[in-house]
């Protein structure tokens, strides 16, 4: 599929969920979308875009190098065509796992941003983590989802969000 195949799939869908009203697709792939990642983020697997209700746009991805990589959110302000610094969420010393059913998610809402991740625990299973961030500037500190005796697959797992928060 080329790129103007692509944008004119892009648009019909959303014409069809009514969120574009003319026949003109408002939205396309990037030529490079790799280089776009890579000049936010040094290293980043599996990233999760969310849209905040305000049309803030937010990144969560790894950043750091493959021997030492972080979880952190970047925000941008212009509709993604530019992204601050990574806000780190994770501990600098935590090993995040990112790849298919491991790959950290998030939602965004109108009040919050929560990011969940899989990350390696030093006596062999992996933990699940979870994060909040109120304000889009920083996150509280990361506590551990499940507290098991024995150690157990933590793939698949996803979050959902209450209207009420």
């Amino acid at each position: 599929m080329n790129r103007k195949t692509s944008a004119v799939m892009i648009g019909t869908v959303l014409s069809l969920a009514g969120c574009v009203t003319s026949q003109q697709p408002k939205y396309e792939f990037e030529p490079q979308g790799a280089q776009v990642l890579r000049s936010i983020a040094s290293y980043s697997a599996d990233p999760q875009v969310g849209l905040s209700p305000s049309g803030i746009v937010d990144l969560l991805a790894l950043y750091g190098t493959t021997d030492k990589s972080r979880l952190g959110m970047l925000v941008s302000h212009n509709g993604g065509d530019s992204f601050g610094s990574p806000i780190p969420i994770s501990a600098p010393d935590a090993q995040v796992r990112a790849q298919g059913e491991s790959s950290p998610s998030m939602v965004v809402t109108s009040t919050a941003i929560y990011a969940l991740w899989e990350q390696a625990n030093e006596s062999g299973p992996a933990d699940l983590m979870f994060a909040r961030s109120p304000s889009g500037e920083s996150y509280e500190t990361p506590i551990k989802v499940v507290d098991k005796a024995q150690p157990s697959f933590n793939g698949f797992a996803s979050m959902a969000v209450a209207p009420n928060g």
